[in-house]
């Protein structure tokens, strides 16, 4: 009896098991769901078995048990979500920063205002370095560089009882938002709306950083 044919055999048969069992543990659950079958999965493990059958089985078993799983395992690519794009293009937003940097007057955020968005917790005083201006009807528009980094401020004031004032991040992204309406009523507004409202806000000021 060939002892070195029949431990050469089981390893086969050893290693063979742990490759199935690894390739259902991490193959996607719509292949599986599909009903690849026994015939499917041969196939499917074709392609890492191959590697295996070039050194023979004894290098499979030279392996040990973690290194042949590890060898069955289909690497799983993790799809990123792709971040959202800017509202501004690389030259409209240097046209911006350079304005800001030029023209140095400066707005204090109310100190009211600065802790319902979250800017500030005590008395410290929030500066920004600002363009705006009235459009046709009349309503006051604000784009603001804080100084300390932090991000940008904007409002749309259509009246001194009705704004809507933004801090967004230096990605553009609404950190926090509020409405102030007559009697100086304050509201949180939900990040979804606000970022709907910027959306029209955005388009208006890379109009204007394309004349800076």
């Amino acid at each position: 009896m060939n002892l070195d044919r029949i431990h050469n055999h089981c390893t086969s048969l050893a290693v063979s098991a742990m490759l199935t069992a690894a390739f259902f543990s991490t193959a996607p659950d719509g292949l599986i769901a599909a009903g690849i079958g026994p015939l499917g999965a041969a196939k499917a493990l074709e392609s890492t078995m191959s590697g295996l059958r070039a050194d023979g089985w004894h290098g499979a078993a030279g392996m040990g048990v973690p290194a042949a799983i590890a060898a069955a395992q289909t690497r799983q690519v993790t799809t990123q979500p792709e971040p959202a794009p800017s509202p501004f293009t690389g030259i409209q937003l240097e046209k911006l920063n350079r304005y800001w940097d030029s023209h140095p007057k400066e707005i204090e955020i109310l100190t009211k205002y600065s802790r319902l968005l979250g800017l500030t917790k005590g008395d410290e005083v929030v500066r920004a370095r600002k363009i705006g201006g009235k459009d046709e009807n009349g309503i006051l528009h604000i784009f603001a560089r804080f100084n300390n980094g932090v991000g940008y401020y904007l409002s749309r004031e259509p009246s001194p009882d009705d704004m809507h004032l933004y801090w967004v991040g230096p990605d553009f992204k609404v950190i926090a938002a509020i409405s102030v309406s007559k009697g100086n009523d304050t509201e949180v507004l939900a990040v979804q709306d606000a970022e709907k409202e910027l959306q029209s806000e955005y388009a208006d000021w890379a109009k204007v950083a394309n004349k800076l």
